[in-house]
């Protein structure tokens, strides 16, 4: 297992092949308003969002809370975006931070009501984490929240179009022909994410254990599907250390351009359903 390092800060840059990652964000999936709902705080005093990108999460909780409100990241080009989406805020109770997790004791000196992990557990030596949180940030009634998701498949939306079934399942084929190219670049407990953290023992350090599943379909373009797949730190890894290959996203692309053709449908029309399981753990002291 990862410690959270300063190896995480180099996966989102940008080259010739790859898009910027402001490009590439607004296409991660967006947690359902219903997990977010279900993340209970006995007090709405301090809350801290760890690992927190550029605030997807922190920004749809802080508002419900009253005192210190942080958001860390160690990732500079994700901080970046952070820094400036709570400048804009321009609250005094609202922090930014650009740190190691662990070192966030040397910047903060309140005990936090909830905390939130999101996308980011499996990065984490859960035994090196917990402790920490427990002794160091979380106060005596507070909450952590752990949200993570995985894409389950992405398909044509045959019924909409009145086209073949049995083109799902090519497309299934060609999607599994790109995971299958940069399933080795992961530098994470990828496993254990799809999982949804099972092989994780959470009750070895929280009295309260509650896990939670959602699964959401959404419409999307081919476009965006594209961006998706190459906001996966594997295949900028991938990307990085196999400059002479092809994009293997622009081999995805290229093989659904043939499969319209065949159709003969327009690229940006036919809609693409893509599906996303969550999981929300909810622990306790």
């Amino acid at each position: 297992m990862n410690n959270y390092s300063p190896k995480l800060k180099n996966l989102f840059l940008c080259n010739k092949r790859r898009r910027t990652f402001l490009d590439m964000t607004p296409r991660v999936p967006t947690y359902p308003d219903e997990a977010i709902e279900k993340i209970p705080f006995a007090k709405n005093e301090n809350y801290i969002d760890i690992a927190a990108g550029t605030g997807q999460v922190f920004f749809k909780l802080q508002q419900k809370f009253t005192g210190e409100r942080v958001a860390t990241d160690l990732s500079k080009k994700q901080y970046e975006v952070l820094a400036q989406k709570i400048d804009k805020l321009n609250d005094p109770n609202l922090k930014h931070i650009l740190c190691d997790a662990y070192d966030l004791d040397k910047h903060l000196n309140k005990k936090y009501d909830l905390i939130t992990i999101g996308q980011a557990l499996h990065w984490f030596d859960i035994d090196k984490l917990f402790p920490y949180l427990n002794e160091k940030l979380l106060s005596d009634d507070g909450t952590i929240a752990i949200l993570s998701y995985y894409a389950l498949e992405t398909y044509l939306d045959t019924e909409e179009l009145g086209v073949d079934v049995n083109l799902r399942n090519s497309l299934s084929y060609y999607e599994n022909q790109y995971y299958a190219t940069v399933e080795g670049y992961f530098e994470c407990d990828r496993n254990n994410l799809k999982s949804g953290y099972q092989q994780y023992d959470f009750k070895k350090y929280f009295n309260t254990v509650e896990v939670h599943k959602f699964e959401i379909e959404t419409k999307q373009s081919l476009d965006s599907i594209l961006k998706y797949f190459r906001t996966f730190s594997a295949y900028n890894t991938y990307i990085e250390k196999h400059p002479e290959k092809e994009d293997p996203v622009n081999v995805y692309e290229r093989t659904i351009l043939e499969e319209y053709k065949k159709l003969n449908l327009k690229p940006i029309s036919p809609p693409m359903l893509l599906t996303n399981r969550f999981f929300l753990h909810i622990l306790k002291k």
